[in-house]
């Protein structure tokens, strides 16, 4: 696809995302708080995969499924595929490439009857294994995310596997990793929770302040460690200490009971 053809996309799918204009007469597509959530999940993603290199993952790179007319296509926010795909290209060519498995939207009330209509059909008809729905405000799909994995039947609905966090948790069997949403208005964001370890996939502030607070955990450590080593110093110098005096005063009995033998000598010694 040509930069024209791109362009043309982009212009396409945000046409049809302020199609709906919200209350304040802007659509949520590109907003700072539609953009941090995908890429704190693009990120959470990455960091996640990062020893497997023949795992795609990228945002907003047109997805197209006609050969003869690349100008039919969506662009989900994110798709995981696996095998490699040039990182420069332009849009992503179904006929070129193995279908993803995995794709996510960050629905918002400009957005989601695509999302839900015309998306999702074609993510259905063109085979995509698992699709995804992030709620941002949390008040325009019946749950704040949605999971569908597709079946001989189509996409059918997952069901929660249980609470995270006081959320409900989905299992993505495409990704390996259990999913549930965080936050509350419109500032609800995706977690990545790895269920072999039992921990979330940290990134941005999560992953700073699990830094800060492995910093000072090892600074109390180091703390500790240096207050048993001299701790420990200060036993050893009061054990030389203990030591020391020890054998002075053996020393000082040596040379008193040495001077005792010798005038009980000398006293015998002597005529009487």
């Amino acid at each position: 696809m040509s930069d024209t053809l791109l362009n043309e996309a982009l212009a396409d799918e945000l046409a049809a995302a302020r199609a709906e204009p919200t209350s304040e007469g802007l659509a949520l597509l590109g907003t700072p708080l539609h953009a941090s959530a995908l890429m704190l999940a693009f990120d959470a993603l990455c960091r996640h995969f990062r020893n497997q290199p023949s795992l795609f993952i990228t945002t907003n790179l047109p997805l197209c499924h006609d050969p003869k007319d690349k100008r039919r296509h969506v662009i989900p926010d994110l798709l995981v595929a696996h095998g490699t795909w040039d990182e420069r290209a332009t849009a992503y060519h179904l006929w070129e490439a193995p279908t993803p498995h995995f794709v996510l939207e960050i629905a918002s009330r400009s957005t989601v009857d695509r999302d839900l209509g015309f998306k999702k059909r074609e993510y259905e008809r063109m085979g995509v294994l698992e699709y995804w729905q992030l709620d941002q405000s949390g008040t325009l799909l019946p749950e704040p995310l949605l999971g569908h994995r597709l079946t001989e039947r189509g996409y059918q609905e997952l069901p929660s596997s249980g609470l995270v966090d006081g959320r409900d948790a989905y299992y993505s069997a495409a990704l390996g990793l259990l999913l549930r949403s965080r936050g509350h208005g419109l500032g609800l964001e995706l977690v990545f929770r790895n269920p072999q370890t039992g921990q979330d996939i940290l990134v941005g502030e999560d992953m700073d302040r699990a830094f800060e607070s492995k910093r000072r955990a090892l600074l109390a450590a180091e703390q500790v460690a240096e207050t048993e080593r001299s701790a420990r110093l200060a036993a050893e110098e009061a054990t030389r200490a203990e030591r020391d005096a020890r054998l002075a005063a053996e020393e000082r009995l040596a040379r008193t009971e040495e001077a005792l033998r010798r005038a009980q000598a000398s006293a015998r010694s002597e005529p009487s």
